[in-house]
């Protein structure tokens, strides 16, 4: 739903819900999302997504991970092999503390916590959109179906 027309319907839908919960959304934050019981098994997910290794590699200012422990130096590695198009070994070499900072990684728990800090600086509409193990995350967030790991 990349499409202009897609946009304006998901735009429609927030203006529908703007109205019928009498507030305004300000802030929307899309938020990547692997979860699975096992956090590694989350966090590799996260690592193979072909959007996730480009928005590293060609989308993200350089130093804007620095505050999250990953120097530009760091990630060196990772976005030669990219370019050379080596996925696997992209993906073998993203630090985990960039799908930590990035990406919302493990048990539905630690999800929903992840989605209240982004509340808490603000955002007004957190829109999860899961991968890899996406019948798991959406059984564990449905309402009334909260799944424990």
């Amino acid at each position: 739903m990349a499409t202009v027309e897609g946009t304006a319907r998901l735009a429609g839908f927030v203006k529908e819900g703007e109205q019928a919960s009498n507030r305004k959304v300000e802030r929307v934050s899309y938020m990547m999302t692997s979860m699975d019981p096992d956090l590694n098994a989350a966090r590799e997910t996260v690592k193979k997504f072909y959007f996730f290794l480009y928005q590293l590699s060609d989308v993200l200012p350089p130093n804007t991970l620095e505050k999250y422990g990953v120097s530009e130096e760091r990630l060196k590695p990772m976005k030669e092999a990219w370019k050379k198009g080596n996925i696997p070994e992209a993906s073998r070499l993203v630090p985990e503390e960039a799908v930590d900072a990035l990406a919302i990684v493990g048990t539905p728990d630690k999800a929903l916590q992840r989605v209240s800090e982004y509340v808490k600086v603000g955002v007004d509409l957190p829109i999860i959109m899961p991968i890899g193990n996406t019948a798991y995350a959406m059984d564990s967030l449905a309402p009334g179906e909260r799944l424990t790991a």
